[in-house]
């Protein structure tokens, strides 16, 4: 794990800074709306959904769909925001009807960080310079799934019972926000 993780996760989890975490969770992103404007020209639809007070935001990208006889692709990108450690990731995803007369399941997924297409590519490098001009600093999803020693989770938590550096970043799972 990279130090300065280990370091906010220590500060909020281990020193028990939660007024840290809050704070953080309570500030509104203002450049947002500017992000979702100019990544409007690569999409078709952007959701985003920012209530209440949270440690981290989701925007989805969802691009057109791609077709060609039977096969049909859909495309689309999530962008996961931490407040709380001014980081971002992006996982890219795409979903192929399976026209298989022997198949087990009706379509095909997967994500990663690796773009599938040139346009998912081009909306990553701008969204990315936003962000980085904005002082957030990207990080992979196998990063994001590290387990982060020494912490006790709450008892009535549904994400499993190690916490990741997912879990300590991006969501409330202490019920600090309430």
């Amino acid at each position: 794990m990279k130090e300065n993780l280990k370091k906010c996760i220590d500060m909020i989890y281990k020193n028990k800074n939660y007024e840290y975490f809050l704070n953080k969770s309570k500030c509104k992103l203002t450049f947002i709306s500017s992000l979702i404007v100019s990544a409007q020209s690569y999409c078709r639809n952007i959701e985003y959904f920012e209530e209440g007070i949270n440690p981290s935001l989701e925007i989805y990208f969802y691009y057109d769909l791609f077709g060609e006889g039977e096969l049909e692709i859909e495309y689309v990108t999530l962008l996961k925001i931490s407040k709380v450690a001014n980081l971002y990731s992006f996982e890219h995803e795409f979903c192929i009807n399976n026209p298989d007369p022997n198949r087990m399941t009706p379509v095909l997924d997967g994500f990663g960080d690796q773009a599938y297409t040139q346009t998912q590519k081009e909306l990553e490098d701008l969204v990315s310079k936003i962000l980085q001009d904005n002082g957030f600093n990207k990080i992979l999803l196998s990063e994001l799934d590290e387990v982060v020693c020494e912490i006790e989770l709450p008892d009535n938590n549904i994400f499993g019972s190690q916490l990741t550096v997912e879990n300590a970043l991006f969501r409330d799972l202490f019920n600090i926000c309430e």
